[in-house]
């Protein structure tokens, strides 16, 4: 399993920003979804250990025809459904989760 990138905190944080106006865009569409934040955890043994820290945060998205996960890397939103959308437009991202599901 591929190691989680650890994002500097300000980065994380604007991610999660930015999700959440995608979740609450989709709440105006009656579309139920979660946000979900990582911390992966290292635990200090002898020798170099990976750092800790925050990793990408996910939306859960449910529709009535399933689920999506939503990520961003800053300037587009990224769906496990393989369609993305400029993150700069939340409202057009959750018309396009919308009429997909």
């Amino acid at each position: 399993m591929a190691t989680a990138q650890i994002l500097a905190r300000h980065v994380a944080y604007r991610r999660q920003v930015q999700l959440a106006a995608l979740r609450d865009e989709l709440a105006t569409q009656h579309i139920n979804a979660i946000l979900v934040t990582r911390h992966r955890l290292v635990l200090r043994g002898k020798g170099p250990c990976d750092p800790s820290g925050l990793t990408d945060p996910q939306l859960y998205v449910f529709t009535s025809h399933g689920q999506d996960v939503a990520t961003t890397d800053g300037r587009t939103y990224h769906f496990s459904s393989g369609q993305t959308h400029p993150a700069g437009d939340p409202a057009g991202a959750a018309s396009l989760l919308a009429a997909a599901g």
